[in-house]
């Protein structure tokens, strides 16, 4: 079952499906700006959520409903970032003929705000993924996994001047890069936007997501803790905690902290996401060992808690896979409606209420029934690598029948 949006007032799903290279590179995000680190992976996070949750939203950046899904401040969001990634390098008269440009010109852009700044770099620059990556492959009856050394976020993005309840706003249409789309399905964490929210203010939602894919990749050797050999470094969970290991101000500023004071300031960060972790499927104990003959323990070891018991982790994972397979059916058939009525998609892309009621207009419709029927098909072999055995005619002569049925968005979690 697909939970998508009702109205703007619900609230919002405890769960979001992130890429899983995301979360096993977290720490690559901190090379970038201080300010724009955190405001890139809230994004990330906000363009997976509305892929999952929002059809008619995926693609479209509303700044002011993005501040409140992740009750960030709007005006901060606004605000002229410190060093804004596009003017780098431009002398004074250059970043002047760029404003000069802009005022008179509609279509150029200068992403000079906090947000915006986050998304030129996320257009712009290739995330480097240091520990890895990969990206998943649909196959015709399977999945292959290539390696993914870097990724560029968006492949396109463009500024729109709309009109909304009277008045002009300024939207973000942007384009997600496929590969992230095709790991949305296959290659996933699921994770908990009640702690990415929480754990901000402590800058821990970095270590949060961090443990939780280490967590899941323990899972698929079936094992539960970390050892000596395959655990963190020391060094490596302080940069991903955001845990100083020079003194930033006062007399010793520049000068490398005592690493017992690096531990401890590691530890409370430990401590912090234990006592205000809102995931219920996510707990962890730790402690810190010394290695085969070192004197200090400085080695972090981690004991993480089952998610679930057998049977549940059994019922999730199938119901988990039943929530893809209709979200595949929705984005083909949205796929296949935007490519056969493209221009009248594109006239009416802005307004979601009237979109809508085209493409359910076109869902009950006898127009392109080939194309519908080869979407159904395709998604289930998309979900479940196999082609169905028995029955394919009967269901999809029903799917069809319900398509027919359809009179709201909300119906389409129905349409398996």
């Amino acid at each position: 079952m697909l939970p998508l949006e009702k109205t703007a007032g619900m609230i919002d799903p405890i769960s979001v499906r992130l890429d899983k290279n995301i979360a096993h590179n977290i720490d690559c995000f901190g090379t970038l700006m201080e300010e724009a680190a955190h405001m890139t992976i809230q994004l990330l996070y906000y363009f997976c959520e509305v892929y999952q949750y929002n059809i008619f939203g995926f693609g479209i950046l509303d700044p002011d409903e993005f501040a409140v899904k992740y009750q960030l401040d709007k005006s901060n969001l606004k605000r002229k970032a410190k060093d804004p990634v596009q003017l780098q390098g431009k002398t004074e008269a250059e970043i002047k003929a760029m404003y000069d440009r802009q005022s008179k010109d509609p279509s150029f852009r200068v992403f000079d705000s906090v947000m915006e700044n986050a998304l030129y770099i996320l257009l712009s620059r290739n995330i480097v993924l240091a520990r890895g990556g990969r990206k998943v492959i649909q196959g015709e009856r399977e999945v292959v996994y290539d390696k993914l050394t870097s990724v560029q976020v968006l492949k396109e993005l463009m500024v729109v001047f709309a009109k909304r309840r009277g008045s002009e706003k300024v939207l973000y249409h942007y384009t997600l890069n496929p590969d992230i789309i095709g790991n949305l399905t296959e290659y996933f964490l699921v994770s908990s936007k009640d702690n990415l929210i929480n754990l901000r203010g402590n800058k821990t939602e970095r270590l949060y997501l961090f443990l939780a894919n280490l967590r899941d990749s323990l899972y698929m050797h079936h094992q539960t803790s970390t050892t000596i050999e395959n655990t963190p470094s020391f060094a490596e969970l302080c940069k991903i905690a955001d845990v100083d290991t020079v003194y930033k101000s006062g007399a010793k500023s520049g000068s490398d902290k005592d690493p017992k004071y690096i531990k401890r300031d590691l530890k409370r960060k430990l401590d912090y996401l234990i006592k205000y972790n809102k995931d219920k499927s996510f707990s962890f104990s730790y402690r810190f060992v010394s290695r085969p003959g070192h004197r200090w323990a400085y080695v972090c070891l981690f004991d993480f808690a089952l998610r679930r018991g057998e049977e549940e982790e059994k019922q999730w994972r199938k119901s988990e896979r039943e929530t893809i397979y209709t979200n595949n059916i929705i984005y083909g058939l949205l796929d296949c409606f935007k490519r056969l009525n493209s221009r009248i998609y594109h006239s009416h892309c802005d307004n979601f209420d009237v979109l809508q009621s085209v493409f359910l207009k076109w869902l009950r419709s006898d127009s392109d029934v080939k194309e519908k029927v080869l979407v159904y098909k395709q998604a289930f072999l998309q979900t479940y690598h196999v082609a169905r055995r028995y029955g394919e005619d009967a269901l999809t002569v029903s799917f069809m029948e319900n398509l027919q049925k359809i009179k709201s968005i909300e119906d389409l979690k129905y349409i398996t």
